[in-house]
């Protein structure tokens, strides 16, 4: 059961939502005899009467305080954290957000896309985009966006964390849906590339794409990729050029350690503590080194010696 709080301020006549649990009563300036509201969530994220009744407002406000244009904040309705990375990242792709806060969208809705979801997600979005940019909230709830990615793809309802990643492709290919200017989508045969330049194959695959796909979505992130295939009896290669609207890159891992070395000399005097980056697959003997050289002490007089807690152990050179 998840439980949320709200303040009524009487002079101001709106629900400030309680959201900081490190804020004071006195921040948030709650006097004597003052009511707070407490409602719980239903399991399906739905709000009871007066919450559903709140949520038809364009915006939840945690504070009435205007701020930057694109600097409102998006609140976490449960572990949708995933969603909120995407949503922001999406809505700070300028040209997309010029297009949506001009309300240009609304002249090109295809609500028969049987691809689509109506134009209800594309209505959604525009909405939200309006309240994230209009510079008049510091938080934003995206309840009416979120209810209706999980109308159509109930796979992100509930309250476990999901890849952002793939909230990311659905909602793409969900705007791309309801946005797409091909109403009657021909049927095109794909051809095989007969050993033709890549350069004439590339163009005719794009131009193959555009007949059943164009909308702001194909403009700002649509692209193809070539693949190409070679087979083993004939040795025939076969290339083709596929659409995509994103791109999976592999992080790195760090393949460096960082290490804490306290250097205590014999002598008593004060120890000194050094940081040290080095590459997983180095030897004490270079750890050795670059102590000596930030220390200015041989090689030769140094014992390097592990401690964790009471366990002192003594390392040689290996």
């Amino acid at each position: 059961m998840l439980l949320i709080c709200w303040h009524l301020f009487p002079s101001q006549q709106h629900l400030t939502l309680l959201e900081d649990e490190d804020k004071t009563v006195e921040g948030y300036g709650i006097e004597d005899m003052q009511q707070i509201l407490l409602e719980v969530r239903n399991k399906d994220l739905t709000w009871p009467e007066e919450m559903s009744q709140l949520a038809k407002n364009k915006t939840l406000k945690k504070d009435d305080v205007p701020t930057q244009k694109g600097a409102t904040g998006l609140n976490n309705l449960g572990n949708t954290c995933f969603m909120n990375a995407a949503l922001q990242c999406v809505s700070n792709t300028r040209p997309l957000t010029d297009y949506f806060y001009g309300k240009l969208h609304l002249f090109e809705l295809n609500r028969d896309n049987p691809l689509g979801m109506k134009g209800h997600i594309a209505q959604r979005y525009g909405e939200l985009v309006k309240d994230l940019w209009s510079g008049t909230s510091r938080t934003v709830a995206p309840l009416k966006l979120r209810w209706t990615i999980g109308k159509y793809a109930p796979r992100f309802n509930g309250f476990q964390q999901h890849d952002s990643q793939e909230l990311l492709s659905f909602l793409l290919d969900g705007l791309h849906e309801d946005l797409n200017r091909v109403h009657n989508k021909p049927y095109v045969e794909l051809k095989d590339s007969d050993g033709r330049p890549d350069r004439v194959v590339a163009r005719e695959a794009w131009e193959n794409h555009l007949l059943r796909n164009q909308s702001i979505v194909v403009d700002l992130f649509h692209g193809i990729l070539k693949s190409q295939v070679r087979c083993k009896e004939c040795s025939h290669v076969s290339v083709r050029f596929d659409p995509y609207s994103h791109l999976s890159l592999p992080l790195p891992m760090d393949s460096c350690i960082h290490l804490e070395v306290i250097v205590q000399k014999l002598d008593g005097s004060v120890p000194v503590k050094y940081g040290l980056r080095l590459t997983m697959d180095e030897k004490y003997r270079a750890l050795k080194r670059e102590v000596s050289h930030l220390a200015d002490i041989p090689v030769e007089e140094l014992l390097v010696v592990e401690v964790s807690g009471p366990i002192v152990k003594v390392s040689h050179d290996i």
